[in-house]
């Protein structure tokens, strides 16, 4: 069952308890589930970064600081929401690829907006895997220093909806 179709925009994060007789933020923020099972669909819609390939020195001349440069970039469109069932939780497919799914508590909440007209966009954030970060501090004693680092972080992804703040 194709529930919705949509492309990416907007930003914001509230619990998904509802009452339609109020008016609704702007956008809700949801979190992905599954990421970690999925990793060869979020391996297929990776790119590389070309500011991964910067050491400590060229990050700071483009000043990449206090902020993780992740590896790769992650195709974020076109979303869908797919059920298997009317009222199980809602798989998130990206680029014909399964990356995750909605809690059925989100998952109920979302075909409640969809219901009543609410849902007008939807923006998609994934991250995660290996990364470079270049953290600044400053003492008045020695000046701006900088710390180099590499790491991993786990996967995220964070599905955004903007909303039409009275039904359609």
């Amino acid at each position: 069952m194709k529930l919705f179709n949509k492309t990416p925009k907007e930003k914001k994060s509230i619990s998904l308890t509802l009452d339609l007789n109020t008016r609704l933020p702007e956008k809700i923020s949801v979190q992905i589930e599954g990421l970690a099972e999925h990793a060869e669909a979020l391996a297929a819609l990776a790119e590389p970064n070309p500011n991964h390939d910067y050491g400590k020195s060229e990050l700071i001349d483009h000043h990449l600081i206090d902020r993780r440069i992740y590896q790769y970039h992650y195709t974020n469109e076109p979303v869908e929401l797919l059920s298997d069932t009317e009222d199980g939780p809602l798989n998130v497919i990206v680029n014909g690829q399964k990356i995750g799914c909605l809690s059925e508590k989100n998952s109920a909440a979302l075909r409640v907006l969809k219901a009543d007209g609410r849902i007008k966009s939807f923006d998609l954030s994934l991250g995660g895997g290996r990364y470079k970060c270049v953290i600044s501090s400053f003492s008045p004693s020695e000046g701006t220093t900088y710390e180099y680092e590499k790491n991993t972080a786990d996967f995220y992804g964070t599905l955004t909806i903007g909303l039409h703040k009275y039904g359609v």
